[in-house]
């Protein structure tokens, strides 16, 4: 069992790493390294917001240090994730066959969380205060 800051932590990475998408390697207190398609991607932290019961999310904003990509990953009650989805990905059967799922697994009495990426371009980055 891996270890992480929470009961739900820990099973979304024994999850992932059981279907093989990902696996956690390591994370220091300036980097993560995720092992992906068999390679280790290393990405360099550069905010994490914790899960609050205000926000009901929990955030981590990161760069690629191989391509220089910067990405946002989420994780949250589905409210506060599948609210803040773009009108595009809304629309998306990605995004109906989730919103099925968790009509399934809450009516079986299952907690559920969503997990959502989304890329920013350098300008999007450059407006984001990182100062608290």
């Amino acid at each position: 069992m891996l270890t992480g800051a929470s009961l739900d932590e820990q099973c979304l990475l024994n999850s992932v790493k059981q279907t093989g998408l990902a696996q956690f390697k390591q994370r220091s207190a300036k980097a993560i390294v995720i092992e992906l398609a068999g390679l280790d991607t290393e990405f360099d932290l550069i905010s994490l917001n914790e899960f609050t019961s205000e926000r009901k999310l929990m955030s981590v904003l990161v760069r690629d240090r191989r391509s220089g990509q910067l990405f946002v990953y989420a994780k949250g009650a589905e409210s506060q994730i599948m609210n803040r989805l773009s009108a595009e990905s809304r629309a998306s059967p990605l995004s109906e066959q989730v919103a099925r799922e968790i009509v399934r697994f809450g009516s079986a009495g299952l907690r559920t969380l969503v997990f959502a990426m989304r890329q920013l371009d350098t300008s999007e980055f450059e407006s984001i205060d990182l100062s608290d």
